[in-house]
């Protein structure tokens, strides 16, 4: 598995892999995009998708129980 032990499999990596592909990935770090992507780190980290969760506390806790 390439995604972390996120549970995402192979589709969510291809996805995540072509940008274009991905909209919700669009504005994230390049860094945060690279092989094997980290779904948990790309969701959570203020440069990732973050700045666009506005329940984000709420959203950690449930990633992270």
């Amino acid at each position: 598995m390439s995604l972390s032990g996120s549970g995402g499999g192979p589709a969510l990596d291809a996805a995540l892999g072509q940008r274009s592909g991905c909209p919700a990935a669009e504005g994230a770090a390049e860094v945060l995009l690279k092989p094997p992507v980290n779904v948990l780190r790309l969701s959570l980290h203020p440069d990732g998708l973050a700045r666009r969760i506005a329940n984000l506390a709420e959203w950690r806790k449930h990633l992270l129980e």
